[in-house]
């Protein structure tokens, strides 16, 4: 069944690719994006897969935010994945399918702290353990908190620095058959219940950190491989600091 999806959304991206690479003048990646009839042939096409029909309507959760899945928005990733930012329709068609045909997978959750130095892995409990931030595999994630490391606004008081130096440590938790595509809010349970966490890890932390502001991204793993609609599938969330309250 799903065999006859590869080939429909093959043919289709083909054709569009062939379209868009006989262009006058040549597109290039700073304009000449898809054309509304290249996207409306993908959308139909999508529109009748059997993967998409299963899914149509439900939520997708990805990095904080829980889009709903239209043949729209696929049809805009598969042709920027196959055509636009890369000549690689096979690669386009895998990364949709296995997009369309799970449900549940494994989600990496990272907490980066400031102020709490860590030497090496810390095991915490079965799935999770510190780490040191700089030991972090690279990531979306990390290079944002990375390009933010340095002093903002001269200094000022009235904005706590901690948040512009260098993460020291991190939090990372493995969520296995973590909720991917459901119809309902089953995903923002879990990634809930691992925020809390990471408060409450904050709290017990507030003896040897000073100021602990908190960022936090989910990564969504298919396969051994991530899998996410553009960058929406690894968001930071910069959590507010908390003041020390231990006497």
């Amino acid at each position: 069944m799903f065999d006859d999806d590869v080939r429909a959304l093959r043919t289709a991206l083909e054709g569009v690719s062939k379209d868009y690479k006989q262009q006058d003048p040549q597109p290039t990646l700073l304009g000449g994006g898809p054309s509304a009839g290249a996207v409306a042939k993908l959308e139909a096409t999508i529109e009748r897969c059997h993967a998409y029909r299963a899914i149509a309507g439900k939520v997708l959760f990805s990095g904080g935010s829980g889009p709903i899945i239209d043949s729209h928005g696929l049809a805009v990733r598969l042709f920027d994945k196959g055509v636009h930012l890369a000549d690689d329709v096979e690669g386009a068609v895998s990364w949709l399918m296995r997009l369309m045909t799970t449900r549940e997978t494994t989600g990496l959750f990272k907490a980066a702290f400031w102020g709490l130095p860590v030497d090496g892995d810390v095991p915490l409990a079965r799935q999770t353990r510190l780490m040191s931030f700089d030991a972090l595999s690279d990531s979306h994630m990390k290079r944002i908190i990375l390009d933010r490391a340095h002093p903002c606004y001269d200094g000022s008081q009235w904005l706590l620095q901690t948040y512009y130096d260098r993460p020291t440590a991190a939090f990372v938790e493995t969520l296995p058959g973590f909720p991917y595509i459901r119809g309902d809010a089953a995903a923002f349970e879990v990634m809930n219940g691992a925020m809390w966490k990471v408060d409450e890890l904050s709290i017990l932390l507030q003896a040897t950190c000073v100021g602990n502001p908190v960022a936090v991204a989910l990564l969504v793993r298919i396969r051994g491989r991530r899998s996410r609609m553009g960058r929406m599938g690894e968001q930071p969330h910069v959590a507010a600091a908390r003041d020390p309250s231990i006497r």
